[in-house]
């Protein structure tokens, strides 16, 4: 659906489609919208009310869905369409673990700037600066630390 995907997406939810309906893993349309990219059709569906805090079976949010996938504009447009930027998936991960395990430098950025709690953790322990050391994104720790209050 490389253009006018978004008209066939208002399309079926102007004939009554169920924009908030999920599949057998609990996945939304915005959650693979977000995922695959598709910023039109994230914006059409944001605009005919899909639910942005949504979770997968697996407590995935909507937002960890963009994140996972370095959406970057994406990421932006549900933080300002007012997702929790601090909800947390059934393992206790947030978007910002999600963020800091791809390395992605902006959305890190941007999380943090949304208020994304820093040093939150996960049922194992693990916080986003853990995950962003595992996996060796020293730019991604930098931002962390940059922005972790001094005691």
């Amino acid at each position: 659906c490389e253009a006018g995907c978004e008209e066939i997406v208002q399309i079926l939810i102007d004939k009554g489609a169920m924009i908030n309906a999920q599949d057998l893993t609990g996945r939304t349309a915005l959650m693979l919208a977000c995922a695959m990219g598709r910023e039109k059709v994230v914006q059409t569906l944001i605009n005919s009310n899909a639910e942005v805090n949504a979770q997968d079976l697996r407590g995935q949010t909507v937002l960890m869905f963009a994140c996972v996938m370095g959406q970057e504009k994406i990421v932006q447009t549900l933080i300002s369409s007012n997702a929790e930027v601090n909800a947390q998936d059934s393992k206790g991960q947030t978007a910002l673990m999600v963020a800091c395990a791809i390395g992605s430098e902006k959305i890190v950025q941007t999380l943090i700037n949304s208020n994304a709690e820093v040093n939150a953790q996960d049922f194992k322990g693990r916080t986003s600066l853990m995950i962003a050391s595992l996996y060796e994104h020293q730019d991604v720790i930098k931002i962390l630390n940059d922005s972790t209050p001094k005691s």
